[in-house]
């Protein structure tokens, strides 16, 4: 039966991710000498690829809103076309 814990490390300063991954190296060689230790590890890897990305939520949701109302104009007037067409078919129609 093995028994474990899992930790997470997390740099909510907005720090440099070099300095982020020698404070988890640190750590990690740190966790290693103890005794009860028997592995400590992690799956971060500073060669691997780091994005950053801002959203700006209010900004999505006004383009989400405008593009819905584009979408709601643009199958009304479809709508009020069909409806034009189908009257006029219905007045050249004619009942023997």
């Amino acid at each position: 039966m093995n028994n474990g814990v899992s930790m997470t490390l997390q740099d909510k300063t907005g720090g440099s991710l070099d300095k982020f991954f020698k404070v988890a190296q640190d750590y990690l060689a740190a966790l290693s000498k103890r005794p009860e230790i028997k592995n400590a590890m992690t799956t971060y890897n500073i060669n691997y690829p780091q994005y950053m990305v801002d959203v700006d939520v209010a900004e999505s949701v006004n383009r989400q809103a405008h593009r819905q109302q584009e979408y709601s104009l643009s199958c009304k007037a479809t709508t009020e076309v069909c409806m034009q067409a189908i009257t006029m078919r219905m007045e050249n129609c004619s009942v023997s």
